[in-house]
């Protein structure tokens, strides 16, 4: 397991996994195996309102979750940002979409950057993911949580 430090906090990540984007879409809709629910924190929807020039109620739900207020509604099983196999908002995709497959878990001062999602087809290919790319994610989090 690597490791790194931003901004005063501790952050892990996992060591020697290959994967590279293969643009099938399916982290967008759900699959036989899996229902996919992509949350949103509170400044995720109002920038999505305010791009989509939507409200929040037209594309997303209120969530259970503490901490990411909104999911995403789905049509037919399908994000409703996903347009064929395209993502019409990927320039403001939310924070859960931009670390996928991969997922964080934080202690407050300490952050587990892990595999989420073993079935992703991308696992295995690509070149070998270093720490510059998870120092990507964490400084992505670390600006979504401040907004």
């Amino acid at each position: 397991m690597g490791s790194f430090t931003l901004a005063g906090f501790k952050f892990f990540y996992p060591d020697g996994i290959k994967w590279i984007c293969k643009r099938c879409s399916n982290c967008c809709r759900d699959i036989d195996v899996r229902s996919r629910h992509i949350l949103l924190l509170p400044g995720e929807a109002s920038r999505i309102a305010k791009i989509s020039n939507m409200r929040k109620n037209r594309f997303s739900k209120k969530s259970e979750e503490k901490l990411y207020q909104y999911e995403i509604l789905k049509v037919k099983g399908n994000c409703l940002f996903l347009m064929g196999d395209q993502c019409s908002i990927y320039d403001y995709r939310p924070l859960v979409c931009q670390f996928y497959p991969f997922t964080m878990k934080s202690d407050g001062e300490t952050s587990i950057i892990s595999l989420g999602d073993q079935g992703c087809q991308g696992i295995g290919s690509g070149p070998e993911l270093m720490g510059g790319y998870f120092k990507k994610l964490a400084l992505a989090a670390l600006k979504f949580l401040r907004d």
